[in-house]
């Protein structure tokens, strides 16, 4: 490495590790109990929201998978991952599944304002 001039970049931890109970926001019941099966569509969906950088460029990219076959219904890219970024992914996801009502989803976002959507 030293003949090829490659330093190592050392990421910090920027924050403590918090328990979910000590954290802001709403913490729901663990519904999956690590059984990742499902036997309908739109029985049971997982998300996750990654964060990339492209040319100094932060983007968060948000995505639903449907546990049923595994396809993924909705993805969404932004800037920032804020609460109008989770919204879109759910009502893309719904819309892709011809769903109306937010009631029929459960949610793992902790957000209060999410709490109040569903």
């Amino acid at each position: 490495m030293k003949e090829l001039n490659i330093k190592s970049v050392i990421r910090i931890a920027k924050r403590t590790k918090i328990e979910k109970e000590q954290g802001a926001g709403y913490v729901y019941p663990n519904f999956l109990e690590r059984h990742f099966d499902a036997s309908l569509a739109s029985q049971k969906w997982v998300t996750d929201i990654s964060e990339l950088v492209v040319n100094n460029v932060k983007l968060f990219i948000s995505a639903i998978m449907d546990l049923h076959n595994r396809e993924i219904i909705s993805i969404v890219i932004s800037y920032s991952p804020n609460m109008d970024f989770i919204e879109k992914t759910i009502r893309t996801a719904m819309q892709a599944r011809g769903l109306a009502d937010m009631k029929q989803i459960v949610s793992v976002y902790r957000s209060f304002r999410h709490h109040c959507l569903i």
